[in-house]
């Protein structure tokens, strides 16, 4: 349970409310890669986010999970 809740509080840092997350969102920080935040699957209780980097490579988008 302590790395769920430590999860969340990492989580509460990106985003305020993350019930209110319906879409993408972005974090964009200088000098660094932009962090992707998407949900997946939104239910009362729980939800399921992916969280990761995109890099571009030659008009090709990779992704890199975290």
């Amino acid at each position: 349970m302590t790395l769920y809740e430590s999860n969340f509080v990492r989580l509460g840092w990106l985003v305020d409310d993350l019930r209110k997350v319906k879409t993408q969102r972005v974090s964009t920080v200088t000098a660094d890669c932009d962090l992707y935040l998407m949900p997946l699957e939104l239910c009362r209780y729980t939800s399921v986010f992916r969280l990761t980097y995109e890099f571009d490579f030659e008009a090709s988008r990779s992704a890199t999970r975290i």
